[in-house]
């Protein structure tokens, strides 16, 4: 995965299992699952995570 460096310490705002936490297990993987495979795709959550923290860093960059 592509993580944002900031003074050198890699920084996410969001994790996999946060994401899940928040939704609930049950939920995460019905939401990420297009194969029906009855578990989670993670990569789908880490490609969605990588393009929120790019535009965060995209709206912290013009304003700081």
């Amino acid at each position: 995965m592509d993580w944002q460096r900031i003074r050198g310490l890699q920084m996410s705002y969001a994790s996999n299992a946060d994401v899940e936490a928040r939704l609930g297990g049950k939920v995460y993987i019905q939401l990420t699952d297009d194969t029906g495979s009855g578990s989670a795709d993670e990569g789908k959550v880490a490609e969605a995570l990588c393009g929120a923290e790019g535009e965060i860093n995209s709206y912290r960059g013009r304003r700081y």
